[in-house]
């Protein structure tokens, strides 16, 4: 499940998605092609998902957007 954030790109200000893949949780813009991968904790997975509110590979919306918030901007 993608996560979005309008005008979070921080080389264009466009929009930006958050996704997972094999690799890990990554951003990207979808106007310049900006990718930055994010460092997300592996322990938060180890929590049981009956407790949150999963968006996929065991994160929480809030979790994700917290990560993203706290990137640079430019």
């Amino acid at each position: 499940m993608q996560t979005w954030r309008l005008k979070g790109c921080i080389r264009c200000g466009g929009n930006v998605f958050i996704e997972h893949d094999a690799y890990g949780w990554y951003l990207a813009c979808i106007q310049c092609g900006y990718h930055r991968e994010l460092d997300i904790p592996v322990e938060r997975r180890k929590q049981p998902a009956v407790e949150r509110e999963e968006v996929g590979a065991g994160y929480t919306e809030e979790e994700l957007l917290q990560t993203v918030a706290s990137l640079p901007r430019g």
